[in-house]
């Protein structure tokens, strides 16, 4: 054995004593051995003095010139300081504990000495000493394990400098004595980076070391790291169930949050705060009578650490952008202005809805004495129409997000001389964001600034008004289906407003441009003129000479009353022309648009509540009785408690109780609500319609109101018609109830084919290790895919132990051999138990008999000392897939009452023989599965003529089906 003692001392031992030094010659590649001499306590081993090693370096010796090993050089240096990284640290009994030093020096191969003294007055457990080399970071790391419950000391350090120290304690116990976790799955879900102002609960559990139960009635202290032995001004401001835990360098009377376990051994807290990281820890209350000493957090003390959560704005990373709605310069005047509109985005570049964003002026934050602004923000219109606008001691509103991540607003000024610039920010610093003053380091954006003037023709506008041409609908116009919308380009101010035009001006020169951007025709109407636009298609008018050009915009062909849907574009051109005589250039007044809709009577609009007519599952749309189709697709959903709904919950209740479900349906920044407000309507007004019939034309007509009586075919349309006008001629009525009995009288088949797959059988992971003609060879079950890159690992023990052992941990199944250590060096060394039957027994034994073992070449007892350091990875297992019968899936709209499986009959190439296929029924007697098996065959899109003897009761199975 081959041991780097110092940095220029090496120690070679042999089997047997040395007893002629002077015949072997010592040579290290790398380095000069200048002496070596019998170690005088150890007539086995011999010591080489050598040139100072490197530290890390693996060095080869030679002895006669022939290799006989290889060691790690030391490190020469003598670190200042050394630092235990965790100076407390939990250990369960019989498993491995590890503690790292840091040497301060980013540095390999410096000897570093761990010193651990038990509690040998009361366990069983032992003092040790290990000594470890620094990794290139200057880290030395070791593991040591202890069998009896109890605290240990461990003292590091530098090997060459035994004076610089670092303590640490292990607290050991029969299982996790201490530990800290999230109290429920909603605080784990919450993650480690929470909102201001949101809280995180966590659970701590203690167990008793000796017996691992739970311990009732202990009480720990709760405190932050970040928050020990710091400054006032370093602190966190955090909370632990409304306290600030803190232990200052001041000496202050340290500041904790207590918890006392329950029966479970249980006790929770709970951390907040805005705008910090903190690092819980729990250390527990060693029942000291200083009450200042029991809560001054030391090392010594059992204790466990959360991971660091922390609490900061999301919005801190959103980014705001707010652009000008029109050009630099805006009219004077409450009604005229600039309006901006805000986009918000958050960190994923995503719009973010519903956020609140403040605008002020910059001129007003500043602090700049030479930027002055007297603008002001409009918050809102009076009844009539006007402005209300804010005021200068008072000089900040505060905007909310659409779900387009968009909100506007506007500014308005009085002073002709007026600018002023508006700055958008969003406040992370209070829990109410509509009073947040701007702070640094919030998101903000400063908007482009507004010059103010006197108002004076610069543009022309195009606006929509209703058909008496009075009132005007800004923003998106939209009219009724039935109604005649009237388009105006008339002369506008800077801020894009209307003005009447001057003295000096006699008319407007216009033209129009009009898209259909609707699913049906529009009608154009100029000075009487009409003119049909298709969908997708424009239309350019003449020119038009007026004080106030204006069109007309209709659904329809322009022949009879339309009530149709219909969406438009409108783009106006015009020149204000001079009074003739006048000499005055015409003004060039450029484009404007403005987009409208028509919105049917039949339509839902935004807001509607009504009876539910049909809800069509597959294509996701709801039909209120009287208008048409809705898509419900990524809508929300909410029961008549205002609880929300999932979609097929929400599809249960509507398709339960159609033509009696009562439900509200509205769209709010572009988001779909449907909201159940009862479930018990009636179809009453169609049960009068069909009273009320005199004859079938009437009758038909009042039936086609119906979904279910749509649904039938010509064949059963006619002959419901028929049933009904008898039962009215014979001067009976209907109920509800006898009505949609009459009306329903067929039922409808929906047949679903899915093919069927072979099975196939999986394979093992296997790996070996090769040893020339030797080999170990380790595999699986077949199918056991969890194995996969498992991975064995054969080393020594590093506790004395008698038999082959195993440990299996994120995916490595560790092999530790059996050794004895000797009491002087440390040495640990191979014993008569650490052969290849020992080791096969071991894998073999994991798991229940997981993993099976070959030897070949191998004897059973030699000695598995080839394996030290090697591994076997685990590789190749491929998942067992059991075979799937093909299935022809038959769903009845109605319950079956003769339930008799023979041979079905098709047109096509399918054939399904009650011989070879098996078909089964579920509880609701309305779906049949038929497993296609044999020669019999399904194919999609062929369709099923005949069902055998399945039927049901006083209706009428429709076919064909067709297999989908």
């Amino acid at each position: 054995m081959l041991k780097a003692v110092n940095a220029t001392t090496v120690e070679v031992t042999f089997k047997d004593a040395v007893e002629n030094i002077n015949s072997l010659n010592f040579t290290i590649e790398g380095l000069t051995v200048s002496n070596a001499a019998v170690k005088q306590t150890d007539n086995k081993t011999v010591v080489l003095t050598t040139a100072v090693q490197e530290g890390g370096k693996e060095y080869t010796v030679s002895l006669n010139s022939k290799e006989i090993g290889k060691f790690k050089g030391v490190s020469a240096v003598v670190p200042s300081k050394i630092d235990i990284t965790t100076q407390s640290v939990q250990g369960k009994t019989g498993q491995q504990a590890i503690i790292s030093a840091d040497v301060g020096v980013k540095q390999e191969g410096i000897p570093v000495t761990f010193n651990v003294k038990a509690d040998t007055n009361n366990t069983l457990n032992k003092d040790q000493v290990f000594e470890a080399v620094t990794n290139a970071d200057g880290i030395a790391t070791f593991s040591y394990t202890q069998y009896a419950a109890g605290t240990d000391q461990v003292t590091a350090y530098p090997t060459g400098a035994p004076t610089v120290r670092s303590h640490a304690f292990v607290f050991w116990g029969v299982d996790n004595i201490l530990t800290i976790s999230p109290a429920d799955k909603a605080s784990e879900d919450k993650g480690n980076t929470l909102n201001n102002g949101e809280d995180k609960t966590y659970k701590l559990t203690y167990l008793d070391p000796k017996t691992g139960k739970p311990v009732a009635n202990q009480r720990f202290f709760v405190t932050f790291e970040e928050n020990i032995n710091v400054n006032i001004d370093k602190t966190s401001k955090a909370t632990v169930n409304g306290e600030n835990p803190r232990q200052l360098l001041s000496n202050e009377n340290p500041v904790v949050a207590p918890v006392t376990t329950d029966s479970k051994g249980e006790a929770v807290f709970t951390v907040s705060g805005s705008n910090t990281a903190v690092t819980p820890v729990v250390f527990i209350d060693n029942e000291d009578r200083d009450y200042v000493k029991a809560t001054t957090y030391e090392p010594s003390k059992l204790q466990a650490k959360a991971e660091k959560v922390t609490f900061s704005a999301l919005q801190q990373v959103y980014t705001i952008d707010v652009t000008r709605e029109g050009g630099e310069e805006a009219a004077t005047g409450y009604k005229n202005g600039r309006e901006y509109k805000v986009v918000v985005k958050n960190k994923d570049g995503k719009v973010a809805a519903n956020e609140l964003v403040n605008i002020a002026f910059n001129e007003d934050l500043d602090r700049n004495l030479h930027t002055n602004t007297s603008a002001l923000f409009v918050k809102d219109e009076d009844d009539n129409g006007n402005p209300i606008v804010t005021t200068r001691n008072d000089n900040q509103i505060t905007v909310k997000t659409n779900s387009k991540g968009e909100a506007t607003f506007t500014i308005v000024s009085t002073d002709n001389k007026d600018y002023a610039t508006p700055i958008a920010w969003i406040d992370i610093n209070s829990s109410n964001a509509k009073e947040g003053k701007f702070d640094e380091g919030e998101p903000y954006k400063i908007a482009p600034i507004t010059y103010f003037a006197e108002p004076k023709l610069t543009k022309g506008t195009v606006t929509a008004y209703d058909e008496t041409g009075k009132v005007p609908r800004t923003n998106k116009p939209e009219f009724d289906g039935r109604d005649t919308a009237v388009f105006k380009f008339t002369a506008a101010n800077q801020s894009g407003k209307t003005m009447e035009l001057t003295e000096d001006y006699e008319n407007i020169a216009a033209t129009f441009t009009v898209f259909n951007n609707g699913e049906n025709d529009i009608v154009v109407t100029v000075d009487g003129d009409k003119t049909v636009v298709s969908s997708n298609r424009s239309f350019t008018t003449k020119t038009i000479k007026n004080a106030e050009p204006t069109i007309t915009i209709e659904t329809g062909d322009g022949k009879t009353t339309s009530d149709l849907s219909g969406s438009v574009k409108v783009v106006a051109n015009g020149t204000a022309n001079p009074v003739s005589g006048k000499n005055l250039r015409p003004i060039n007044l450029g484009s404007d648009t403005v987009e409208a809709k028509f919105v049917s009577s039949k339509s839902v609009g935004k807001l509607h509540t009504g009876i539910v007519d049909t809800i069509n599952t597959d294509k996701r749309t709801l039909t209120f009785v009287g208008k048409s189709a809705v898509s419900y697709k990524d809508a929300s959903f909410y029961n008549t408690n205002g609880v929300g709904l999932t979609l097929a919950e929400f599809e249960t209740l509507i398709k339960a109780n159609e033509k009696k479900a009562k439900v509200t349906y509205k769209v709010i920044d572009d988001k779909v609500i449907f909201e159940i407000v009862s479930l018990t309507g009636t179809e009453s007004s169609l049960v009068d319609m069909v009273n009320a019939a005199t004859t079938k034309e009437a009758l038909r007509k009042a039936l086609e109101t119906s979904a279910v009586f749509n649904s039938l075919t010509a064949d059963g349309k006619n002959d419901v018609v028929d049933a009904i006008f008898l039962e009215l001629q014979a001067g009976n009525t209907f109920t509800p109830a006898s009505l949609a009995k009459a009306i329903d009288v067929e039922v409808r088949v929906d047949a679903k084919y899915t093919a069927g797959s072979e099975g196939k059988v999986g394979e093992k992971a296997t790996g070996s290790f090769v040893d020339g003609d030797n080999k170990l060879e380790v595999e699986t079950a077949t199918g056991a895919t969890a194995y996969n890159d498992v991975t064995i690992k054969f080393v020594k023990n590093t506790v004395e132990s008698t038999d082959v052992k195993t440990e299996y941990k994120d995916k490595v199944l560790t092999v530790f051999l059996p050794v004895s250590i000797d009491e002087v060096t440390n040495e640990a060394t191979l014993t008569d138990a650490a052969t290849f039957e020992n080791v096969v027994d071991a894998i073999e034994a994991f798991n229940k008999g997981a993993l099976s073992v070959t030897l070949t070449g191998f004897a059973a007892d030699d000695s598995a000392e080839v394996l030290l350091g090697k591994s076997i990875e685990l590789k190749g297992a491929t998942a067992t897939v059991d075979p799937v019968d093909a299935t022809l899936v038959l769903t009845f709209s109605d319950a079956l009452t003769t339930i008799d499986f023979g041979d079905l009959t098709f047109k096509g190439g399918s054939s399904v023989t009650a011989i070879q296929s098996e078909a089964t029924v579920s509880a609701d007697k309305k779906t049949v599965t038929i497993k296609v098996k044999g020669t019999d065959k399904v194919i999609v899109g062929d369709t099923i003529t005949g069902l055998g003897s399945y039927a049901v009761d006083g209706k009428e199975i429709v076919l064909p089906i067709t297999i989908k």
